[in-house]
Parts: structure tokens; sequence; C-alpha cells
């Protein structure tokens, strides 16, 4: 072997070490996307279900307010209608 074999030798070498280089670039990129992606829609996922809980807690607050209020106005009824049997 000459000095030129070894130099394409050593050439070839390089290119295909720059080549598996690019690769491995171009994996872990193609990782790290997926993972801030997955992450992404795993927090967008948490969000929905956080708004979906508080818009049911503020039906539920709403919903007991109007009970409240039915509870009371029946009890004011029920009062008035012991005061009429007493003024009878």
């Amino acid at each position: 072997m000459n000095i030129d074999d070894l130099n394409h030798l050593l050439n070839a070498h390089n290119k295909k070490s720059t080549l598996s280089s690019n690769v491995k670039l171009a994996v872990n990129v193609i990782g790290l996307l997926s993972a801030a992606i997955y992450g992404w829609v795993e927090m967008e996922n948490r969000i929905t279900a956080l708004e979906g809980k508080i818009l049911a807690m503020e039906q539920m607050d709403k919903l007991e307010t109007q009970i409240r209020m039915l509870e009371s106005r029946g009890e004011e009824w029920d009062l008035e209608r012991i005061k009429r049997r007493i003024t009878k």
C-alpha cells in the first residue's frame, strides 16, 4: 500500500464517521422534538382536565346556591302559613 491508498482509506473512513455523526445528530434531534411535543400534549391534556373540573365545581356551587335559596323560600313560606293559622 502506498500513501495515496492510505489517504484514500482515511478519507473514506472520515466520510463514514461524518455520516454516522450526522445520523446520530438527526436521531437525537428527532428524539428531543418528540419528547417536547409529547410533554406539550400531556400538559394540554392536564389543563383541559383541570378546566373541566373547575367548570364542574362552579356548576355545583351554583346549584348549591339555588338549593339554599329554594330552602330559604320554603322556610319563609312555611313560616307565613304558620302565622296565618295562628292569626285565624
